[in-house]
């Protein structure tokens, strides 16, 4: 923040790959495979949910409660990221670890076709999931005496336990379009090795 801003520090919940930082797309995922886990597949493609999760709310409360009134820390921002890096195949091992289930086959994507085939569903992917999403976490570690203690199974398993618990689970079949995008993704794919293979590239 600079000196002309009304907060003395920023403080922020940081968009991650881990349930420590980042529930919307935590809670999105989980959604998504307990409605259908047995379906076999999942297009590895993340949509934005607007659901608050109040269960990661005291590791991030540490970090603001440690703001407060810490000179050190005014002018400064800070992220309250989680410390685990996973690829979104990991990711999504991790949720089948914490379901109980198969790792369904994880269908991958280009994210700038899904940004043009389904903006309304692509749209955080496309800006943020696509990219790497790793945040140094010691200034607030030291400043604000910040502490990663939600491991990613662990969040993961409250996540589950919070959407069964406020019917937050969708029905998967109510949203049929993955089921659409995953054999057009591999009938155009498929077209293209055809295409190409009597090139002998």
């Amino acid at each position: 923040m600079t000196g002309r801003s009304r907060s003395p520090c920023c403080v922020r919940r940081t968009p991650t790959m881990t349930p420590g930082s980042s529930t919307t797309h935590s809670g999105e995922a989980l959604r998504c495979w307990t409605a259908s886990a047995g379906a076999g597949r999942l297009s590895c493609s993340a949509t934005a949910s607007r659901c608050g999760l109040p269960h990661m709310r005291p590791m991030f409360a540490g970090g603001f409660v440690g703001a407060i009134g810490t000179t050190r820390a005014y002018g400064r921002g800070y992220h309250l990221p989680g410390e685990e890096w996973l690829t979104w195949d990991g990711y999504h091992r991790v949720i089948a670890d914490v379901l109980g289930v198969t790792l369904p086959e994880l269908v991958h994507i280009p994210m700038d076709l899904l940004a043009r085939l389904a903006p309304g569903r692509s749209g955080v992917s496309e800006v943020n999931f696509q990219y790497p999403n790793i945040f140094d976490v010691s200034a607030a570690r030291e400043d604000l005496g910040y502490r990663y203690t939600v491991p990613v199974a662990r969040g993961f398993g409250r996540i589950v336990a919070h959407l069964e618990a406020t019917g937050g689970i969708t029905d998967s079949d109510a949203e049929p379009y993955y089921d659409e995008i995953i054999p057009a993704w591999r009938d155009h794919a498929q077209a293209m090795i055809d295409r190409f293979a009597p090139m002998g590239l």
